[in-house]
């Protein structure tokens, strides 16, 4: 990932949803990889080179978003579009990813549709063991006229030991509205809160395979 995509100044106001202000860019636009030890914090580079600085089983959680099979080009370097190299190239990273991930760590990779399934198969022969297929809902661009419209992608939810592994599912639900407010005898909220005039519960994230 080449540091000037993040430096750009004609971008378009209406595709962001991030403001930073004076000083931010010290903290959150990566730097190059060090040739010295790796300290905490964001870098860009070739994940292969700076996976192979990492120490085994130093890693709480792995955030994959690898360019996607079949795009020409992809923050300044060429995909292989032919699925043999692809794959080759992909599982040499998820190997690397498996070395350094903990093993209460995680591992979550996104990818399209049309692949996805061969995913899986490489997350596992790297070592890995899936949990979840995660479907991300993105409202973004325009419709076909001859086809429906792609608004799903898919995140793989896999980890390095089945029984250790940490999640916390406290943090991640969400507020659904209540339809029908129920109420005790005593007239109190029955399983659900009142803010600002708005009827909620607290529920866990739905499954990944139901539409929300």
């Amino acid at each position: 990932m080449r540091e000037d995509l993040y430096r750009k100044s004609h971008w378009s106001n209406r595709n962001k949803t991030l403001a930073m202000e004076p000083g931010d860019e010290n903290i959150y636009i990566p730097k190059p990889l060090p040739e010295k030890e790796l300290t905490p914090g964001i870098y860009w580079g070739e994940a292969l080179q700076a996976l192979k600085r990492i120490e085994d089983q130093s890693i709480q959680a792995v955030f994959a978003d690898p360019p996607y099979f079949g795009k020409q080009k992809a923050f300044g370097r060429t995909v292989p579009n032919v699925w043999e190299e692809y794959s080759i190239w992909t599982l040499e990273w998820l190997k690397e990813a498996y070395r350094v991930t903990k093993d209460t760590g995680s591992l979550y990779v996104c990818c399209d549709w049309s692949y996805s399934g061969k995913i899986q198969d490489l997350i596992e022969k790297a070592g890995f063991i899936t949990i979840n297929r995660i479907t991300w809902k993105r409202d973004k661009g325009r419709g076909a006229l001859k086809n429906w419209k792609n608004n799903m992608e898919d995140i793989w939810f896999a980890v390095k030991d089945e029984e250790k592994y940490h999640f916390d599912v406290t943090k991640v639900k969400v507020k659904k509205k209540v339809i029908a407010p129920y109420r005790d005898d005593k007239g109190r909220p029955k399983d659900w809160l009142e803010e600002d005039g708005q009827k909620y519960r607290l529920v866990f994230l739905y499954h990944p395979c139901k539409e929300q």
